[in-house]
């Protein structure tokens, strides 16, 4: 069985779009999305939309109940007043069918993904959307969050960046951010490249391979549908996009 995972789009349709080009290339049929699908970027009706008609199991995102509850970011630094502002902006792009989907969505989700083994899809952990599960996690806080999982593969989205490591007997992958991936230059500074960020598990009895893929975005679309989407601080929202390395 081969699984396209796909996590934290944001609002981002021209990068969902780019990723599913590739997935359907592929002849992938089974795509996990790990949540975080609407907010902070141009086009969220659209990707919740997307998600709809692809009908693939789908989790509640931290970000996916701010939409609902509009409780959005505390005072962090000079940027929140902006991010707040796009934020809200999202919610009120939705519909009631945007609502009745995202109050839909699991915490979790499992499925069989080869004989007697699955895998076990979250957004931050199996306990909590907003844990961060990263490479230097302690062993003992994943025996916790993952105490009486069975799942072979354990796959979780939240921190935009792409992950692959083993917990005991347990494969843990992060497929990184499909709109809103980052990179740390060789001087400290962040910036989002033109790429998407995904996974796919090929997982046949006695054989697995994880994958950790990138696909290229086009910016110029980009940042027309961020200018013409009615967005606010569009501008501000592009200004750290650059061409890939």
């Amino acid at each position: 069985m081969r699984v396209a995972l796909i996590s934290d789009i944001h609002g981002n349709a021209v990068a969902l779009d780019a990723v599913l080009h590739d997935v359907h290339r592929d002849r992938i049929t089974t795509i996990v999305c790990l949540g975080d699908s609407a907010e902070a970027g141009p086009k969220p009706r659209q990707v919740l939309q997307r998600l709809r008609m692809l009908n693939c199991p789908t989790i509640l995102g931290n970000t996916d109940v701010q939409l609902l509850t509009r409780h959005f970011n505390p005072p962090r630094d000079a940027d929140t007043p902006t991010v707040n502002a796009i934020a809200a902006w999202c919610a009120d792009q939705l519909t009631s069918e945007d609502h009745q989907f995202l109050y839909s969505l699991p915490l979790t989700v499992e499925l069989p993904v080869a004989e007697s083994q699955s895998l076990l899809g979250f957004h931050g952990s199996p306990h909590a959307h907003t844990d961060f599960l990263e490479a230097t996690t302690p062993e003992s806080i994943l025996d916790t969050w993952f105490a009486g999982a069975t799942a072979a593969i354990l796959a979780g989205g939240h921190t935009h960046r792409q992950m692959l490591r083993r917990h005991h007997a347990c494969w843990i992958v992060n497929p990184g951010s499909v709109g809103l991936s980052y990179v740390r230059g060789r001087n400290g500074q962040v910036y989002r490249p033109a790429w998407a960020e995904y996974a796919v598990i090929d997982h046949t009895p006695g054989h697995l391979s994880i994958e950790l893929r990138h696909t290229p975005i086009d910016l110029r679309a980009l940042a027309e549908a961020a200018a013409t989407s009615g967005m606010p601080h569009a501008a501000w929202w592009m200004k750290d996009w650059r061409a890939a390395p």
